[in-house]
């Protein structure tokens, strides 16, 4: 991989047209080490959060450079992807644990048609505080329903954001979809129950 200057960089960024183009990908290529760094730091973010991340620091270095807020003085353009970069990995880390201290409360929804006894097996599972426990229930309906459903209640991605990311036509293609598997996801836990009740009867 060939490396530019900060200067060619910078001149190829605000040229605009293809000067642009190679000069931005040169820019994300040239810290792509630091998402593997970031893989090691902060276990709790996926490869998805990671990219999102740094992809979003890229551009904010390029808005800054076009701006002309960019000083290549104070520093280099690495050391300010690195800074920003840094920083989105925070706030992606602040995300997922807001969300995974709403997600007991988002549940609710899921839980709020069934019968008491169904309510009961899925509460029981949701004190042991074991997402894993969750999941394995969520398993049940599938890959692509259980990501869904997360990518909405655990993850808090907007409608938009989750078609977008799993290949739906909009935001309300991707809400329609959701509730579906919001659907079996209850009659799942229904049957759950129904089955654990006739096993403790034996």
């Amino acid at each position: 991989m060939r490396v530019y200057p900060d200067n060619v960089i910078i001149e190829g960024l605000r040229s605009g047209g293809a000067r642009f183009e190679k000069c931005s990908l040169a820019l994300y290529r040239s810290c792509e080490n630091y998402m593997h760094e970031a893989a090691r730091k902060h276990p709790l973010l996926s490869q998805p959060d990671i990219l999102d991340a740094y992809i979003d620091a890229v551009d904010a270095v390029i808005k800054k450079v076009l701006s002309h807020e960019y000083k290549d003085e104070l520093a280099k353009l690495s050391t300010l992807l690195y800074q920003i970069f840094s920083n989105k990995c925070i706030d992606q880390l602040r995300r997922i644990t807001n969300h995974k201290n709403e997600w007991r409360r988002n549940l609710d929804s899921i839980t709020e048609d069934l019968p008491v006894k169904s309510q009961d097996f899925l509460q029981s599972i949701m004190e042991q505080d074991e997402l894993e426990d969750v999941m394995e229930v969520m398993d049940r309906l599938g890959e692509n329903c259980k990501d869904l459903i997360l990518d909405f209640d655990y993850w808090g991605y907007k409608p938009e954001e989750v078609a977008k990311r799993r290949g739906y036509k909009n935001g309300k293609s991707a809400s329609q979809a959701k509730y579906r598997c919001m659907e079996e996801l209850r009659k799942m836990i229904n049957k759950l129950q129904v089955n654990k009740s006739a096993n403790n009867e034996t």
